[in-house]
C-alpha cells in the first residue's frame, strides 16, 4: 500500500471513532479500491446547504400559503409524503404546483458557481465515481457540479426509463445520472404523488414487474450503493434495497446522522441492519463529516487507479488514438503484415464466401474445458458504435486482440440497437482490465455492455462418457503441447484430442442454411439458490432437447444477462420459441429475455486458438498457487511474494481441501499481503468471519433447542459472565463457539467439533481490529485458522443442517466490538 492510502486509511479512521462505523468503514473502502466502486445515492441532504428546502419543507411552506397547515402536517409526521403532495397538487392546479416546484428547486436557486464548505460535498462526487449517480433529488445541482468538474453525464434518465439503460450503468463505469423520481423540468414520467408513486410501483406492495422497481432492484443486486444526504426512513425505495438485501449477498453503505437520544439510535441501527446497509454514524450536526470522508476517499480511489478514475467522465473523452486518418491506416498495414485475418476464413463481409482451411486448426476449437483449465474467462460484450462503420470497428477489435494476446475471439455483427457481440475467453486477471479499455480501443464506440459467464450449463459438443479419458489428456496439456497442436505439429495429440471432445470442431456452425442468434435472461424477481439450479437444470433440459435448434451453447453468470444462451436453426420463426418459452415458464420469476439476431452466417473476424496472454500467465507458474492467487504472477521476487508462495506450499494440502469461499478469502488475503496492505488483509479475514459470526449468533439457541439442550444452561456451561446472559453486552464468536461446543458434547459430532477455539479468536480478532501490528505475524494466524478450518466449516455446517437455515439468509450482519 502506498503512503498516501495508509494515510488516508489512518485519516477515515480518525473521523468516526464508533467501533460499529470503523468496521463498516473498513467494508466500505474496501468497495473503494475495487475497480468499478461504489454507486453514490444522493439525497436532499447534499443540496440543502446551497438553500434547497428539504421534502418536508418545501410540502410545509405550500401548505401554510394554502391554508393546510394542519392537514398536511398530520400527514407529514405520519410519513405519507405522497398523500400531503398529491392533495397539495389538487388544491393548487396542475400548473400552480408545477410553477411552485420551479421557484422552490429550479436552475436560477443554483449559483453559477459552486464552491466552499456549502457545495464540498456535492463537488465531491466526481471524484469518487466515474458513474453512474442515483439520486431522488428533484433539482439539478449534482449536475452542474459535474459539469464545473468537467465531467458531464454522458445522459440522465428518470422514470420508467431507466429500464432501458440499467444493464449498461450497473456493469460498467457510465457517466449517467439516474434521477429516479423525476426532474424540476418536465413533468413526464415524475414520481411525486400517491397516485403516480402507485403507477410506477404498485398500489399496496411493490411490483417488481414494474420498470422502476425492477431497475432498481438490478441495479441494488449488482453494484454496491453509498447513500448521502439520505434520510432513509421507510419508503418505497427502501423497501427494494431490503428486498434486494435479502435476495443477494450484496450490502450497501451509508453516512448517516446519530440520533442524540440512545433508544432512537437503538431502533435505528436495527431498521438500518433490516435493510441491507452498513451505517457509518457520525454525531449530530458534525455534517462536514461526510465531506471530509468523501475527501479521503476520493484520494483513495484516485491513489488506488492510478489517477484514471475519470478516463470515460467526460463526452468525448478517452477517444482512442486511432481516430486519426493516419494510425487507422498504420493499423490496417500491421493486420496484413500480421496475417492477422483468421486462417478459418471467418473474416466475413458482406457477400463473402468462406476461403479455403489455411491450416490444419481449420475451423476447430478448444473445448471451454480446456479454457477454464487455463484459467480463463468466458465474456461476451454488447457494442454500439455511432456512427457504426464496420470495417474500421474490426481493424480496431483485431488490433486490441493482438495488443493483449488474447486467443479464442469472435466477434458477431447483430441487427438491431447494438451492432457487434464480442464472445471471448480471456485470462482472468485481464478480465477487468480488457473491460476498461475495450470501448476507448474501438473508434466511436459510445457503449460496451459486458457478461461475464460464471457457469457453463450446457454446451452442444460435450461428450461426459469420455470424462476420464479427458481428465487425463488435459495433463498433457502445457503450452509447448497446445502450441504444437494449434500449429498441426501433433496431429496424434489432436486426433485423441478430438475424440474426447477436448477439440471441436465447429465446421457446423457455419452451415449457409442456418440462422444464428443469442438470447439474454434476466429475473425481475429475486432468485434464491434453490430457485436457480430449478431455473438452470429446466433451461439446460429444454434447450438440449429442443429438435430444431442445433450447436446450443448456455451459461450462467452476472452482467447485462443472468443466462446468456446461443444456439442455431433453419427456420427464423423458429427463434421465437426460446424467449416464448422461457416468458411462458418463468412468468412468476418475471424473466426479460432478449433476443439479438446476428446478420451473417459467420463472424466479422474470427479466431479459435489460446493466446499469447494466457500462455504467458503460466509461463513457469505452479498452478495451485495460480488457481489461488490470480494477480501472483508475474512474480518480481519480492520478499512478501517469496514468504506467500513459501506459505502457500507448505499448507497446500490443507488449502486444497478448503472449500470455494475459504479458498476466495484466502486468496484475497494472501494477495493483500503480496501488496503490503495487511489492513486490507484483515478487512478480507473480517468479512469472512463476519457472516458466520452473524449466522451463529442469531442461530446458537435454535441449534440448542433441537438438541434438546436448554440455551442458558449452555451459556452457564461455557460460563459466559452474567452480563451478557442478560443481553447487556455482545456475545464474542468464541462465547458463541463454546456454547455450540457444549451443545453437542456427548454426540458424535463432539470429536469433530472439540472445544478449544483459541486459533479462530486470534485470527478473528485480528481482522476485527484493524491493527497492522495484529496482522504482522500473519504466517502463524493463518496457520492457525486453517487448522482449526475443517471443524469450524463442520460446526457451521452442522447448524446449518439441523436449524435449515444458512448463513448466506443472515444480511447485514453486526459486528462485535467486544471480540
Amino acid at each position: 500500500m502506498s503512503e498516501l492510502q495508509t494515510g488516508v486509511l489512518q485519516e477515515l479512521y480518525q473521523l468516526f471513532l464508533d467501533p460499529e462505523s470503523r468496521q463498516n468503514l473498513a467494508l466500505l473502502v474496501a468497495e473503494f479500491l475495487r475497480v468499478d466502486g461504489v454507486i453514490p445515492f444522493v439525497g436532499a441532504g447534499l443540496s440543502m446547504p446551497l438553500g434547497f428546502p428539504g421534502w418536508s419543507e418545501f410540502l410545509r411552506s405550500q401548505a401554510t400559503l394554502r391554508g393546510q397547515e394542519e392537514e398536511i402536517e398530520a400527514l407529514i409526521q405520519a410519513g405519507r409524503f405522497e398523500e400531503a403532495a398529491g392533495r397539495l397538487s389538487r388544491k393548487l392546479g396542475m400548473t400552480a404546483f408545477e410553477d411552485a416546484l420551479a421557484d422552490s428547486f429550479g436552475e436560477d436557486r443554483l449559483p453559477e458557481v459552486l464552491s466552499g464548505a456549502t457545495a464540498r460535498s456535492l463537488l465531491l462526487l466526481p471524484r469518487i465515481t466515474a458513474g453512474p449517480v442515483i439520486t431522488t433529488n428533484f433539482d439539478r445541482a449534482i449536475e452542474r457540479a459535474f459539469e464545473q468538474q468537467g465531467r458531464r453525464f454522458s445522459e440522465r434518465v428518470w422514470g420508467s426509463a431507466i429500464g432501458d439503460v440499467v444493464n449498461g450503468v450497473a456493469n460498467t463505469l457510465r457517466p449517467a445520472l439516474i434521477k429516479i423520481h423525476g426532474d424540476v423540468v418536465g413533468r413526464e414520467d415524475r414520481v411525486l404523488t400517491i397516485s403516480e408513486y402507485e403507477k410506477h410501483y404498485g398500489k399496496n406492495k411493490i411490483d417488481f414487474k414494474k420498470k422502476i422497481p425492477a431497475a432498481l432492484l438490478r441495479l441494488f443486486q449488482t453494484k454496491p450503493v453509498l447513500f448521502l444526504g439520505c434520510s432513509l426512513k421507510a419508503d418505497r425505495t427502501l423497501h427494494v434495497v431490503q428486498h434486494a438485501a435479502r435476495n443477494s449477498n450484496r450490502f450497501h453503505y451509508a453516512l448517516v446522522e446519530e440520533p442524540a437520544d440512545g433508544t432512537e439510535l437503538a431502533a435505528r441501527k436495527q431498521f438500518l441492519s433490516d435493510q441491507g446497509i452498513r451505517a457509518i454514524w457520525y454525531p449530530v450536526s458534525r455534517h462536514e463529516l461526510v465531506s471530509d470522508a468523501l475527501d479521503s476517499l476520493a484520494r483513495l480511489r484516485t491513489a488506488s487507479s492510478n489517477g484514471r478514475l475519470g478516463d470515460q467522465g467526460s463526452e468525448g473523452a478517452g477517444d482512442p488514438v486511432s481516430n486519426s486518418d493516419a494510425m487507422f491506416s498504420g493499423v490496417t498495414q500491421a493486420m496484413s503484415a500480421n496475417h492477422l485475418e483468421p486462417p478459418c476464413g471467418t473474416a466475413a463481409h458482406d457477400g463473402a464466401t468462406d476461403a479455403p482451411d489455411a491450416d490444419v486448426w481449420g475451423k476447430r476449437a478448444w473445448s471451454w474445458h480446456v479454457h477454464r483449465d487455463f484459467k480463463e474467462d468466458l465474456l461476451y460484450v454488447l457494442i454500439r458504435i455511432r456512427p457504426y462503420q464496420r470495417e474500421r470497428a474490426k481493424l480496431d477489435l483485431m488490433r486490441f486482440r493482438e495488443v493483449k494476446g488474447l486467443g479464442e475471439f469472435r466477434v458477431y455483427e447483430l441487427f438491431g440497437p447494438y451492432d457487434l457481440l464480442l464472445r471471448a475467453w480471456v485470462p482472468s486477471q485481464m478480465t477487468t482490465e480488457i473491460l476498461a479499455e475495450l470501448k476507448p480501443s474501438i473508434t466511436n464506440c459510445s457503449a460496451v455492455f459486458p457478461f461475464d459467464g460464471d457457469e457453463v450449463l450446457y454446451r452442444w459438443h460435450d461428450n461426459p462418457s469420455e470424462s476420464a479419458i479427458s481428465a487425463r489428456l488435459k495433463r498433457e496439456l502445457t503450452r509447448r503441447s497446445v502450441q504444437a497442436v494449434q500449429d498441426g505439429e501433433h496431429p496424434d495429440l489432436l486426433q485423441r484430442l478430438e475424440r474426447c471432445g477436448l477439440v471441436v470442431d465447429r465446421t457446423a456452425e457455419h452451415s449457409e442454411d442456418r440462422i444464428n442468434f443469442f438470447v439474454s435472461v434476466n429475473f425481475i424477481q429475486p432468485i434464491d439458490a434453490v430457485a436457480q439450479a430449478f431455473i438452470k437444470e429446466k433451461v439446460r433440459t429444454h434447450l438440449q432437447n429442443h429438435p430444431r435448434l442445433q450447436n446450443v451453447s448456455i451459461d450462467y453468470g452476472h452482467g447485462f444477462a443472468q443466462i446468456m444462451i446461443k444456439a442455431e436453426c433453419q427456420d427464423y420463426y423458429v427463434i421465437a420459441d426460446v424467449p416464448n418459452w422461457l416468458s411462458e415458464t418463468f412468468e412468476d420469476k418475471g424473466v426479460v429475455p432478449e433476443t439479438y439476431l446476428v446478420k451473417s452466417r459467420v463472424e466479422v473476424f474470427a479466431d479459435d486458438r489460446i493466446g499469447a496472454a494466457t500462455f504467458a500467465a503460466y509461463e513457469g507458474r505452479d498452478r495451485f498457487l495460480q488457481a489461488l492467487l490470480p494477480s501472483f504472477y508475474p512474480d518480481d521476487g519480492s520478499s512478501n511474494r517469496v514468504d506467500v508462495k513459501k506459505w502457500v506450499k507448505q499448507h497446500e494440502a490443507a488449502l486444497a481441501s478448503l472449500d470455494e469461499s475459504g479458498k476466495a478469502m484466502i486468496g484475497a488475503f494472501l494477495t493483500s499481503v503480496i501488496d503490503g496492505e495487511l489492513l486490507l488483509a484483515g478487512i478480507e479475514l473480517m468479512r469472512w468471519f463476519v457472516v458466520r459470526e452473524n449466522f451463529l449468533r442469531q442461530t446458537h439457541g435454535e441449534f440448542a433447542g433441537r438438541r434438546g439442550k436448554i440455551v442458558r444452561e449452555m451459556y452457564g456451561a461455557a460460563k459466559i459472565d452474567q452480563r451478557r446472559l442478560d443481553g447487556k453486552g455482545t456475545l464474542t464468536l468464541v462465547d458463541i463457539l463454546q456454547v455450540l461446543s457444549h451443545t453437542v458434547r456427548g454426540s458424535d459430532d463432539e470429536r469433530a467439533v472439540g472445544s478449544d477455539w483459541t486459533g479462530v479468536s486470534i485470527a478473528r480478532n485480528a481482522g476485527g481490529h484493524g491493527k497492522e501490528e495484529d496482522l504482522q505475524d500473519w504466517q502463524g494466524l493463518l496457520g492457525k485458522l486453517v487448522n482449526e478450518w475443517p471443524r469450524l466449516t463442520y460446526l457451521v455446517n452442522l447448524v446449518e443442517k439441523e436449524t435449515k437455515r444458512t448463513f448466506r439468509e443472515i444480511h447485514a450482519p453486526k459486528l462485535s466490538s467486544s471480540s
